[in-house]
């Protein structure tokens, strides 16, 4: 039996009547290292504070979790190694990674080349319902937009994917020229090949970045 995600062992709970020879986890992502990092590169002390005590809680239950089941994978090799040294009593036949792969589609994007006239489209896509993307988000909105407009580029950031929170949203209406907040669409690959440039700035996470 293959679980995904934390979610998921819930249902193992739920199918403990059934008999299976093995059974698979597959985290996708170190969530107590997520944690870890973002402790140490929290500005506040209650963010610091915060972070760490969620990494100590959860690295507690990845430890009970990891237990039940015959081996745990994760889709980089970089989280597996830190399972391993988190949980050396495990063993490291238990852990593994699954590479995630990319879909380059059979026909090519096309692309148009900015003149340099125009006005200059700079995006970032994510789920922003993950942390690290959200606080990138705000890290955009916050600190590179004011930026620009010092520098008087004729610019639009466009942020790309679901859950938009409501300081993307609020920020998107205020000031809709310069920023552009899409929400979900059916395929951010297209909205991506729309960009001039693309940048991900990403200070925390875990698994495979963006």
């Amino acid at each position: 039996a293959i679980f995904a995600r934390v979610e998921s062992i819930y249902l193992s709970q739920l199918m403990s009547n059934i008999s299976y020879s093995r059974s698979v986890f597959f985290e996708l992502d170190l969530i107590s290292l997520l944690y870890l990092r973002m402790s140490k590169a929290s500005c506040k002390p209650v963010d610091k504070m915060y972070n760490y005590l969620q990494y100590h809680l959860v690295r507690n239950t990845e430890k009970k979790l990891y237990k039940v089941f015959d081996r745990v994978g994760f889709v980089s090799l970089v989280d597996r190694e830190y399972a391993e040294f988190f949980f050396p009593n495990y063993g490291g036949s238990k852990f593994f990674n699954i590479r995630n792969g990319v879909n380059l589609r059979d026909k090519p994007l096309e692309r148009s080349v900015n003149s340099g006239k125009e006005n200059i489209k700079i995006g970032f896509s994510g789920d922003f319902a993950y942390k690290p993307n959200l606080l990138a988000a705000h890290f955009i909105i916050n600190e590179i937009i004011p930026e620009l407009k010092t520098n008087h580029k004729d610019y639009t950031i466009i942020l790309i994917g679901r859950n938009p929170d409501q300081h993307m949203l609020v920020n998107s209406k205020i000031d809709p020229v310069n920023l552009i907040v899409t929400g979900e669409v059916a395929d951010p690959l297209d909205e991506i090949s729309k960009l001039d440039i693309y940048f991900s700035p990403l200070f925390v996470g875990t698994g495979m970045k963006n």
